[in-house]
């Protein structure tokens, strides 16, 4: 349980990078598990359907949890990471 005060700011962080998702102009890879228990998958979705940048990927990772690169299938994780990296 976090203290309201951390709550609060949480909160208050979450709606001001909503408003400024727009403003994202950098290419962007953006990547989710599909199980990942610690935030929700559609929030990728909303953030990739917001940000501004003409250059964006969005990947799901099925049966994968948070920490996608300490996950089983890490090695497939990476190497989507690297090709991404190696084409920008």
């Amino acid at each position: 349980m976090q203290p309201a005060g951390t709550v609060a700011a949480l909160l208050k962080a979450a709606d001001r990078m909503k408003a400024e998702f727009n403003t994202l102009t950098l290419p962007l890879l953006i990547m989710h598990g599909t199980l990942d228990r610690a935030t929700m998958p559609a929030g990728s979705k909303e953030f990739h359907a917001a940000a501004g940048s003409k250059d964006k990927t969005l990947r799901f990772y099925e049966g994968h949890f948070h920490d996608l690169l300490n996950d089983l299938g890490k090695e497939k994780v990476l190497a989507d990471v690297i090709a991404w990296i190696n084409t920008h």
